[in-house]
């Protein structure tokens, strides 16, 4: 009987040990939330204020918005990983097309005002020759020599035109000139879709010229309209038919033209805001959400209210959840990314960096446009998108006991096993952490009216929806840090 009690006694305290040592955490009841609308409106309407002017990556307003949200990191009470203020700076370049045109004697014709260009830049203005090459077939181009010089074709596709065309590279051209004869509304269309593209500032993360492909493959391309060519070659439409008609296009005097194709690029300096919540063990949590939006429009702003000032507004309240919570399993690292607008160039930087060791980290959980409702639900009807579940199994099973658990707020699985998936989850920056292998989730409500457009405002937002979203994505973060006790 004696050793029976050592025994019972011991069952006991084990009990108790199991009981008390899952961690005070892991009782989930008396957990008290602090996340308040209140508070995610008051966050989302100063990012969207005026005075941070839509937020563009190198910007003055995304560097203010970086402020902002690195001292709400300290009065949190957040770690900062690198004691560096809590920002991780990287450089980039931007770049720009300023004056690229092609000037004739008489007329200077402007880059999507009256040609179009495609090609590399050169700062320099230029004089070329430029040599008819007729319906740009090989008959026609076997007639005159190309070398250093543009060639001019008649071509039924500006976007596309035939490989004999694309194949002057190998004969040593310097470009071409394309013109659709037959149907003057492409060029006006190509203008209309493609000039916004190809005129807004590029940024990218800078290239060492030896990283650099030198072999271009397509040949610098002039587009202009059929009224332009008695300017640029000295013939008309009906000139140059008839010279075709006759197969005699060699007999097309060679005209010359100035061109310029300026590109300005400089070097900005932007930076992610980075804090952590210690926790027992080596492994993370990596909560994200990008601060970065598109910045002016003239003498607009985008406010970026959803887009996503609603993501960065739940990433500081999720921050304030948990900072009081003692004893957690995992450490919660907290990422406001810039630059996901122009390329997810911040979440590609942080999973890039040396010091980052993906193996540690058990999820990404990315929240991007969480505070609206997309038309495939009513406006009062509270869920949100987890996707990337069904490719996550394992971290599925939270998701799916979190839903039991809240009733405020539910996810919908739409985009599960959906042709939709690639297309939206390849758009956001958990995508940077799926291609290192890890678990990554997106948070999303959907698109809407004023995505991407000045209206995306502070008061399109029910805050009574955001509220109970932050609260059941705080819910999955719970169950995600009492799991596997033993691990």
């Amino acid at each position: 009987m004696v050793i029976a009690k050592k025994n019972m006694k011991k069952i006991l305290l084990l009990i108790l040990f199991l009981t008390l040592g899952v961690r005070n955490y892991s009782q989930t009841k008396s957990f008290k939330s602090v996340i308040d609308k209140t508070d995610l409106r008051n966050y989302i309407t100063i990012l969207t204020s005026d005075s941070l002017n839509g937020r563009f990556t190198g910007t003055l307003g995304q560097k203010k918005a970086a402020r902002f949200i690195s001292k709400k990191f300290k009065e949190i009470g957040l770690l900062d990983i690198n004691n560096s203020g809590f920002l991780e700076k990287f450089n980039l370049t931007q770049s720009k097309w300023d004056q690229v045109y092609l000037k004739t004697e008489n007329k200077k014709l402007d880059n999507f005002v009256n040609i179009i260009y495609h090609g590399k830049p050169n700062n320099d203005e230029i004089e070329i020759e430029i040599i008819f090459g007729g319906l740009g077939n090989v008959e026609h181009l076997n007639k005159i020599n190309v070398e250093n010089r543009f060639v001019l074709v008649f071509t039924d596709n500006l976007r596309a035109p035939n490989k004999s065309i694309r194949d002057l590279k190998d004969r040593n051209a310097l470009g071409l000139i394309l013109v659709n004869p037959n149907n003057t509304a492409q060029f006006e269309s190509m203008k209309r879709t493609e000039k916004d593209f190809f005129l807004k500032k590029k940024i990218a993360f800078p290239r060492n010229d030896s990283t650099v492909k030198k072999s271009i493959d397509f040949l610098d391309q002039f587009i202009i309209p059929s009224n332009q060519l008695k300017e640029i070659i000295g013939k008309s439409q009906n000139q140059l038919n008839k010279l075709i008609k006759s197969n005699n296009i060699e007999n097309c005097p060679i005209s010359k033209v100035k061109i310029k194709r300026e590109r300005i690029i400089k070097n900005i300096e932007t930076e992610n805001v980075v804090g952590f919540i210690k926790g027992d063990s080596d492994k993370s949590i990596l909560i994200s959400a990008h601060y970065d939006h598109l910045g002016e429009k003239g003498k607009l702003y985008y406010p970026g209210a959803d887009d996503n000032a609603s993501g960065i507004s739940a990433l500081l309240e999720l921050a304030e959840n948990f900072i009081n919570i003692k004893n957690l399993k995992y450490n919660i690292i907290f990422l406001a990314t810039s630059g996901e607008e122009v390329g997810l160039l911040g979440s590609d930087y942080h999973v890039n960096n040396l010091d980052f060791n993906p193996k540690n980290i058990i999820v990404n959980l990315n929240m991007d446009m969480i505070s609206r409702t997309d038309n495939k639900h009513n406006t009062k009807e509270n869920y949100l998108y987890p996707i990337g579940t069904d490719i996550n199994p394992e971290i599925a099973v939270y998701f799916k006991k979190a839903d039991s658990l809240f009733s405020d707020c539910y996810f919908d699985y739409s985009y599960d096993n959906s042709n939709d998936f690639s297309g939206v989850y390849s758009r956001s920056d958990q995508y940077s952490f799926y291609k290192k292998k890890i678990p990554s989730i997106m948070l999303f409500s959907g698109l809407h009216e004023d995505y991407h457009k000045v209206s995306d405002k502070v008061d399109k937002i029910d805050f009574n929806l955001l509220e109970n979203r932050v609260k059941l994505i705080s819910r999955v973060i719970e169950l995600i840090q009492t799991q596997n006790q033993t691990d």
